[in-house]
């Protein structure tokens, strides 16, 4: 057995697994990198959709708001209807319409 041969290919071996090593190691940095970009993605589309989320919450407590006083508002009139002007501005100026309306 020529030990110089064995040495020298245990040599080139090593060499080519450390040529490995640097190219796998590249590849997990280049993974890390997109990784982290895809985190970044998702933390901001969370984000967005819990903005969204926030609007059109606020968006359907407004319009819901609006409907309330249009329900209140005919809920007048019928109330001045079917009562009289008079009773129906007693009651409004009593806050018993208020009452009345429950």
């Amino acid at each position: 057995i020529n030990t110089a041969s064995v040495l020298d290919d245990l040599n080139g071996l090593l060499d080519q697994l450390g040529a490995c090593q640097v190219a796998v190691g590249q590849q997990l940095d280049q993974h890390r990198i997109k990784a982290a970009a895809l985190e970044r993605a998702f933390d901001q589309i969370r984000d967005d959709l819990r903005k969204q989320e926030a609007e059109c919450r606020e968006a359907k407590t407004k319009q819901l708001k609006l409907y309330s006083a249009d329900i209140n508002s005919l809920e007048i009139v019928l109330l001045t209807i079917e009562r009289g002007v008079p009773e129906a501005r007693k009651m409004i100026a009593s806050d018993k319409l208020a009452h009345a309306l429950q």
